[in-house]
């Protein structure tokens, strides 16, 4: 049977390792988003032959977060696959439900195709990652994001002395007070604080922690001081950042705060990075979620699939 167990921070290098040399864009595949998500999907981990091997236990509504990834690595995953449909079924007899792959991209949908002609595949767009090149958003060029310089333009007219500032450790109060304050108005609005928002401030908790071990980068938005935008992310692969958190509220955010720090942010990831695609993660079927990512009219939306193997049943 495969070892599995939850990802801990000595797992990072591995990871990261394994998603540099596949050359992973899908934010799934983020070492920062496996150890900061654990608790939330329960995640576990494993490695089998050269490979990291993903399984996801989600109780949440959300299509796309049950089931096991497919093994990331090079070489051929024949054994890969084979052992985590043997793990599967020394483990399933007198359970409900099916073997599932989750997060699969088209090549690895083709790869089960060739191998499992019985294979069912569903694709949900509510996981598919939205992305962007650094440039796009680091200048917004161009007729289709005149919105968006705007909304930016309106920040820095409101605010002329704001600062953009880099994460550092006497910084990470001040993130913690943005995401608070976010969090308070979504508990006066109609829908509440979901258990999704609850789940992100202790993650946010836990990248301050341990910023440097998941080799997080970041800024804040600052206005005379006060703390107004903030954002943090890691770097996938090399050159495909994943934007983890950003956040703005209050007056702040309805003049612009949210485009400002984007805008900024992806101009030092740009320059000082030398990022090429920038990752906003899927919008879960979130509407609002759906329209802001849609309205930085995306270069790239990956498609992920889900697959259940009829060959694998118990």
């Amino acid at each position: 049977m495969i070892q599995w167990k939850e990802p801990d921070i000595g797992s990072l290098d591995a990871i990261e390792k394994l998603a540099a040399e596949t050359a992973a864009m899908g934010s799934d595949m983020s070492a920062a988003n496996i150890f900061l998500l654990r608790h939330k999907y329960k995640i576990q981990i494993a490695f089998y032959d050269g490979f990291l091997l993903r399984k996801y236990v989600s109780h949440s509504d959300l299509s796309g977060r049950n089931g096991v990834a497919f093994p990331a690595g090079t070489g051929n995953p024949q054994g890969a696959v084979q052992a985590l449909i043997d793990d599967w079924q020394s483990t399933c007899r007198g359970t409900e439900g099916q073997f599932r792959f989750i997060f699969l991209s088209e090549t690895q949908k083709t790869w089960l195709c060739e191998h499992f002609p019985k294979a069912q595949f569903f694709q949900d767009a509510g996981n598919s990652d939205y992305l962007y090149t650094a440039e796009h958003l680091a200048f917004l060029a161009g007729k289709k994001n005149h919105k968006k310089r705007n909304h930016v333009s309106r920040f820095t007219k409101t605010f002329p002395d704001f600062e953009f500032e880099l994460y550092d450790e006497t910084s990470s109060p001040d993130f913690l007070k943005i995401e608070d304050a976010w969090l308070t108005e979504q508990k006066e609005s109609a829908s509440g604080i979901s258990e999704s928002m609850n789940f992100e401030r202790t993650e946010i908790q836990e990248a301050i922690a341990h910023w440097n071990k998941l080799k997080l980068c970041g800024a804040i938005l600052r206005v005379n001081g006060t703390p107004t935008a903030m954002t943090i992310a890691s770097e996938i692969s090399p050159g495909v950042f994943d934007i983890h958190f950003e956040k703005s509220y209050g007056i702040y955010a309805e003049n612009g705060g949210f485009a400002a720090i984007n805008m900024k942010f992806a101009e030092h990831l740009l320059t000082k990075r030398d990022a090429a695609w920038l990752n906003r993660e899927e919008d879960v079927n979130i509407e609002g979620l759906r329209k802001a990512k849609l309205s930085y009219h995306p270069d790239l939306l990956l498609g992920k699939y889900d697959c259940i193997l009829e060959e694998s049943k118990c």
